[in-house]
């Protein structure tokens, strides 16, 4: 008997096994970290009436029953059981991740993904700023990772490399649990990343007139004196494709404060703020779900079904569907989830360790950018190296080619493929700033550590818990056997140490079309859904009464094309008839040289 892959199923067929899925994992895969001794150490917070219609800067409110939920330093989830995570100290060091970067991660060749752009590799860091941070690590507590006879670092003095452990919460000290970690960011999708996690650094950023956020004569965002980086919510590990969209969605905040006054004279300034940002967070949530992920994820299955988390099954019939909504019962599935009642499936929100863990995704960074040009629509014959569009840098570059050229570069420039072999060499030999504590970081090492010390479980054991069959051989992860011969070598014969990281880029063959791999995707399939569904201000908040009328159209009427234009109308002739701008825009020539060989997704 042949069994059907759900990818090859028929799209309304596979949908409807995705839902099921994604049922089985709302009920087996949503882990509270706290439990009820722990409720006592909880913040205490009271809700004024200011935040029934408003995001509160810390994140607090959000659940007016249970105020204190996926506020800043609330702690991380999980999507395995409590039982699962413990630390695995015995093993923390097997394999070596540094030999796991130098033999499986070294980028030998630039592989790129051919069907998005180097825009959708800077939206995913703009969106994973506003997610998660587990704050400063530990300066007086480290893990010592050492390194193999002919490691180039050793050629420089380095004998190991020193990795400061994150930071755990404090108020976790039963020995019969495992470590738990706070969130230093809010977790909800409330764009803080641009507003900032706590009062102080919000005011800061505040014009304080009319709900604006600070800018320049130029309309750019004021640097910080100390670090030269932008004064913006989140500014860690930053790039020259954070710059452009923190200054992107900074000119959109301010627009629509100013559609807001027009149309509400009255309102305060506070009043205009707390709108704009509603609206604000909203649209990027939208472009996320609905444009985004689809690029990444590229098939007819994806395209209706994330479609379908927005806009609802209904949407995909027309104008029958809208007649249909009137006589059907409210259904999320059906009619979207923006509007559609709050559900915490039983377990308080919080975004997830393991979440975290399959975002992990540096692979999409290039070494090297080339500069396009827009009027010419070619290249430059100006590049840019990755460590000189980083931290303080970015800013420069964005000062000296302009907005425009810029985000025609990320639109047309690919991104890399999230394989192995394919882990940009830049980051694995970085030195941070100083705002950053100066330290020396292999990022792909530290990737690899972060999660056997956050107790993530390693692939096979995740999968198990995802309701998906562990690989019982290294040729059940991949069907290239050059890679699963590098793994079994790598791990020793033993499927159940692969760490998660490394069997997320290895495995293959993927869904069609899909940058990464069906584990990554069912994590994304269960939390993409529930960060929706869990914040009453895309829920039972999400309507007029809220947002405005004006705010809602708002949302409704914005693309990632929209956004771009309305701030740099040059780029119309490159988006048009572009149906999605996270994937490759209007092309004039064929590049001069392609850099590497190309990757699929």
């Amino acid at each position: 008997m042949v069994f059907l892959a759900w990818y090859q199923l028929p799209v309304l067929v596979a949908i409807a096994w995705l839902a099921y899925q994604r049922q089985v994992l709302e009920k087996s895969a949503l882990h509270d970290t706290y439990t009820t001794d722990d409720d006592k150490l909880k913040p205490s917070v009271t809700c004024p009436d200011s935040t029934l219609h408003a995001r509160t800067a810390d994140g607090s409110c959000n659940d007016l029953d249970d105020p204190t939920m996926g506020m800043r330093l609330y702690r991380f989830g999980r999507n395995a059981p409590i039982e699962k995570t413990f630390v695995d100290n015995i093993n923390l060091l097997k394999p070596n991740p540094r030999h796991i970067s130098n033999k499986l991660f070294k980028r030998k060749e630039f592989i790129p993904a051919t069907s998005i752009n180097l825009l959708a590799a800077a939206w995913l860091q703009f969106q994973t700023h506003d997610w998660f941070d587990h704050g400063l690590n530990q300066r007086d507590n480290h893990i010592s990772v050492p390194l193999f006879g002919g490691d180039e670092l050793q050629k420089r003095g380095i004998h190991s490399l020193k990795v400061f452990r994150t930071v755990s919460d404090p108020y976790q000290t039963r020995k019969d649990r495992p470590k738990t970690f706070r969130n230093a960011n809010t977790h909800w999708w409330d764009a803080s990343q641009l507003y900032g996690s706590d009062a102080e650094t919000q005011l800061a950023l505040r014009e304080m007139k009319d709900g604006k956020l600070k800018v320049t004569s130029s309309g750019l965002i004021p640097l910080d004196k100390k670090t030269g980086v932008e004064k913006t919510g989140f500014s860690n590990n930053w790039w020259v494709g954070l710059s452009m969209l923190h200054n992107l969605f900074t000119r959109e905040h301010n627009v629509i404060c100013d559609v807001m006054k027009a149309k509400y004279p009255d309102m305060t300034d506070q009043e205009l703020f707390d709108k704009a940002r509603l609206v604000n967070a909203a649209v990027m949530s939208k472009l996320h779900t609905v444009e985004w992920t689809p690029a990444l994820l590229y098939n007819d299955i994806l395209d209706v079904g994330m479609n379908s988390n927005w806009f609802g099954l209904l949407s995909q019939l027309g104008d029958f569907g809208n007649l249909l909504k009137r006589f059907l019962p409210e259904n999320y599935v059906l009619t979207g989830i923006p509007g559609s009642a709050k559900d915490l499936h039983g377990v308080p929100y919080s975004l997830t360790e393991e979440f975290t863990a399959v975002y992990r995704m540096h692979s999409i960074l290039p070494d090297i950018i080339h500069l396009q040009d827009i009027k010419s629509a070619k290249r430059t014959g100006k590049t840019y190296a990755l460590k000189d569009i980083l931290f303080s840098k970015a800013s420069k570059v964005v000062e000296k080619q302009g907005m425009e050229n810029l985000f025609y570069t990320f639109g047309v420039e690919n991104p890399g493929a999230l394989v192995l072999h394919n882990y940009p060499n830049t980051i694995r030999d970085l030195q941070l700033p100083e705002t950053q504590n100066a330290e020396y970081v292999d990022m792909a090492t530290v990737d690899v550590l972060r999660d056997r010390e956050r107790g993530v479980p390693r692939y096979n054991e995740l999968r198990r818990h995802l309701n998906m069959a562990p690989a019982e051989t290294f040729r059940d992860i991949t069907d290239d056997p050059k890679v699963a011969e590098e793994l079994e070598e790598m791990y020793e014969g033993d499927v159940e140490m692969v760490d998660l990281l490394v069997g997320c880029m290895a495995e293959s063959p993927r869904p069609t079309g899909f940058a990464f791999s069906d584990t990554a995707f069912r994590l994304f399939l269960l939390m993409a859904t529930r960060r929706l569904q869990a914040d009453r201000f895309y829920t039972d908040y999400y309507n007029s009464a809220t947002y405005t009328q004006e705010g809602l159209d708002w949302v409704e009427n914005a693309t990632m094309s929209s956004v771009l234009l309305r701030y740099f109308p040059s780029l119309e002739g490159a988006l048009r008839g572009v149906t999605n701008a996270f994937r490759p825009w209007k092309l004039q020539q064929e590049p001069a040289d392609s850099a590497g060989r190309e990757g699929e997704l």
